[in-house]
């Protein structure tokens, strides 16, 4: 009996082992199906699979193409912009899977490069030392970054920070690269100079002559500076860090720039634009049947005005003389000399002085009388003050003073002793009264006995009309000009439009006709002008008179 029982159990611990080694065996696992699209071209998208337990792959793109791969990476050319149902099934030993996911190609904007824009955010209130955040706001399909300071690459990332540890303007830019190609944006980032940082203020001049009238454009290179202004002396102004400018008269501009920095402190510096004139008057002759004067000008090649000497013949014979001393291109001295028939005459000098940045502010006026003992005096002084812009804020010329908005404009006038009120003798008769002073000039005055009188200009600052009214007299006169469009003698002069010369206006020698009238008495004048090809007058001739009136003029042509 025993073997029977040594048999049996031998069985069972085989079973037994066959058993447990069968549990032991590994399954295969069942696939799962996974993949991302990309656009990388037009139409053309590629697939990345990324699927599990899956040894072949059948790709459906959706547009009828079906294709098996057994690599990660496949990829497929649309001809048709569209949403595409794109299906991948995953084969393996254990079973099959399907993934199925909508894919959206755009023909016409796949082969476009990306739009490269950024956005930017500074520390320390944008002073040196200042950290600045670089965000891109970058559109379209992009692969690559590239930033850059000053042409210096920074980063290749998304988003970039960047130290400026001095001040000045630095050149940012930020190129994006994608399929389609590459495009670059570009920003000036300004660093102020820090807080204990003085502003040095410094400019070049793209062109700094030319001939009336031309552009200039004006190069900022000042340091530790964050605001500006510009002072042209022609009565403008700019705010703009590196602004063009047209000069249209000719004259020698003193331009000023004014640079603050980040601690409130300012800086000036100046420099000279010499604006040539088209033509130059060398000479002026103006006279009739009964007497003449003749005016010489001479210059330097830079149109620097040497000297002049008027000199006429008839019943009044006069002889005055002009010449002009400089340094550099400013004039520091005239000398005068006016002589007339009969008398002893008078001779002098008058005498200018300029401040640090080449602004006028003084011009004194010295004589001598010929005579017993040589009489000697001051026969004026004027002077100039300047505001913070460095526009002119108020001009005393003799016992006169003229007052000036800001931006350089007349707004009121006074007289020293006599407050607003100023002396006009019209018609014989005495008048007092107040200026009134509209858009920088005299436009009329308002008298205490009831008088007034209104004077208009034209857009070039030419007087038009001057009518005076007297109601207690029953007195009106009435005068007006007429003006030829052409170009007239004066346009070659520099001219300041806020000296107290020129605040009634010009009466130009184009004035082609003038109208004069008081009660009954009335007079109409026209004139006749010969131009040369320049546009400017030759002669001027009075029609209908009996005196031969004649105005003419040579000029030295450019």
């Amino acid at each position: 009996m025993k073997p029977e029982k040594i048999v049996l159990t031998f069985c069972v611990m085989i079973s037994v082992c066959v058993w447990m080694s069968a549990c032991h065996m590994e399954i295969p696992g069942a696939p799962v199906a996974a993949f991302e699209a990309k656009q990388e071209g037009a139409g053309l998208v590629t697939f990345n699979n990324k699927s599990v337990n899956g040894t072949s792959f059948l790709w459906d793109y959706g547009d009828g193409t079906k294709e098996n791969i057994s690599n990660n990476l496949s990829s497929h050319k649309y001809n048709t912009s569209g949403t595409y149902v794109v299906k991948l099934i995953a084969k393996g030993d254990g079973g099959s899977a399907g993934k199925a996911q909508n894919v959206t190609v755009d023909i016409s904007s796949a082969a476009k490069a990306p739009e490269a824009n950024f956005t930017y955010q500074s520390t320390n209130g944008q002073a040196a030392p200042s950290v600045v955040t670089l965000t891109s706001t970058s559109t379209g399909n992009i692969s690559a970054y590239q930033w850059r300071v000053g042409g210096t690459s920074i980063s290749t990332q998304k988003d970039a920070t960047f130290t400026f540890q001095n001040a000045g303007t630095f050149k940012v830019s930020l190129s994006v690269t994608g399929p389609g190609g590459s495009n670059t944006k570009e920003i000036d980032i300004e660093i102020k100079g820090g807080s204990t940082a003085n502003p040095i203020a410094s400019f070049t001049v793209g062109t700094s002559s030319g001939t009336a009238k031309f552009s200039s454009v004006f190069n900022n290179t000042s340091q530790n500076a964050s605001t500006f202004l510009w002072n042209f002396d022609d009565g403008t102004t700019s705010t703009e860090k590196s602004p063009t400018h047209e000069f249209a008269m000719p004259g020698i501009f003193n331009v000023i720039l004014v640079a603050t920095g980040a601690n409130g402190a300012t800086n000036a510096v100046a420099g000279e634009v010499v604006v040539l004139a088209p033509a130059r008057i060398t000479e002026f002759y103006t006279g009739n049947t009964i007497a003449s004067s003749t005016t010489f000008y001479t210059y330097t090649d830079a149109d620097k005005l040497v000297s002049s000497k008027d000199a006429s013949n008839g019943n009044n014979e006069f002889e005055n003389t002009n010449t002009y001393a400089y340094e550099g291109n400013r004039v520091v001295k005239r000398t005068f000399r006016q002589l007339l028939k009969g008398a002893t005459g008078v001779q002098g000098t008058v005498d200018y002085q300029y401040n640090q940045l080449g602004q006028l502010v003084k011009a004194i006026n010295n004589f001598v009388r010929p005579g017993n003992g040589y009489q000697t005096g001051d026969r004026g002084t004027t002077t100039y003050e300047y505001g913070p812009n460095l526009m002119v804020s108020k001009i005393t010329a003799d016992s006169i003073i003229y007052n000036y908005s800001g931006n350089g404009v007349l707004t009121s006038i006074s007289f020293i002793g006599m407050g607003s009120a100023q002396r006009s003798r019209i018609d014989g008769v005495d008048y007092v009264g107040a200026p009134v002073v509209t858009n920088g000039r005299i436009s009329g005055y308002n008298f205490t006995n009831g008088a007034s009188r209104s004077i208009t200009y034209d857009s070039k600052g030419q007087r038009v009309s001057d009518v005076f009214t007297d109601p207690g007299r029953h007195k009106k006169i009435t005068q007006t000009w007429t003006y030829d469009d052409q170009t007239s003698p004066e346009s070659m002069e520099a001219k300041f439009k806020g000296h107290p010369r020129y605040i009634q206006g010009y009466v130009y020698n184009n004035v082609k006709a003038y109208n004069f009238s008081s009660g009954s008495s009335t007079e109409n004048i026209t004139y006749t002008i010969d131009y040369n090809a320049k546009g400017l007058p030759n002669s001027i001739k009075r029609d209908k008179n009996d005196f031969n009136e004649m105005k003419s003029y040579k000029y030295l042509l450019r």
